[in-house]
């Protein structure tokens, strides 16, 4: 009963919805962390077994990422993490400053009315996010979707798990009092998922990285064919 509970607490935290700041209004909860440190000798094994699946999580995809390139080009690794780099620099770019107007080419229409709704109630609270990104520290292929029924697969969704040292914390601008987060460079976490348009990959969302183990218990999706047997895949060609 007491593993339970533990086990639930866990989840709990992990599964942390984070407060609103940084692009796509995400930000990393300090709170959460620091639990999560002083329970690390009790949820030890839980970070073990996590660790594990999300490894077995990223390989899968990646595997599955180059058996769809064979036979559709968009899903090449290389050119899918140039497009979520360069996504994910203008959109901090164009973030820290109020406005989305260049990176509008990386994101679809609702993503970006959606921001902007955001970006305006913060502007009319009178609040501002200062963000900055000091630099990339990797981009992972987490989940992909084929759109099998779609005319030339226009719906499939690739998700990328983005690590990055940031500065972002939000403040009124009368004031200049922090509302949320921290005023220091630290470690973020994130998750864009990257609908195919038919033309190009363009981010529909952004989420917290603590939601990476909901991803562990969805296959991927990709067409029968690229699952069956090398030779009948050969023969399928």
């Amino acid at each position: 009963m007491q593993q339970r509970a533990y086990l639930a607490l866990a989840l709990g935290l992990f599964m942390a919805v984070p407060a609103l700041a940084g692009p796509g209004g995400v930000f990393k909860n300090p709170v959460v962390w620091w639990i999560l440190l002083l329970l690390l000798p009790i949820l030890l094994p839980l970070v073990i077994i996590t660790m594990i699946k999300e490894k077995r999580q990223i390989k899968q995809t990646q595997a599955d990422l180059a058996r769809l390139a064979d036979v559709f080009p968009q899903y090449q690794w290389l050119m899918l993490r140039d497009r979520a780099q360069d996504a994910f620099t203008w959109m901090w770019s164009e973030w820290s400053q109020g406005k989305l107007e260049k990176s509008k080419q990386f994101v679809t229409d609702w993503y970006w009315e959606n921001q902007q709704l955001l970006l305006a109630e913060w502007e009319h609270k009178g609040w501002e996010n200062v963000c900055d990104l000091n630099k990339i520290q990797s981009i992972e292929p987490y989940f992909v979707a084929h759109a099998t029924e779609a005319e030339n697969a226009v719906g499939s969704r690739v998700v990328v798990r983005i690590r990055a040292e940031v500065w972002d914390f939000l403040r009124e601008k009368a004031t200049s009092k922090i509302i949320k987060g921290e005023d220091k460079i630290d470690s973020l976490e994130t998750l864009w998922t990257f609908l195919w348009t038919g033309d190009a990959w363009m981010l529909n969302r952004i989420e917290s990285g603590s939601l990476s183990l909901e991803y562990t218990k969805i296959a991927n999706i990709v067409p029968e064919v690229l699952n069956a047997p090398q030779r009948a895949y050969n023969k399928a060609e």
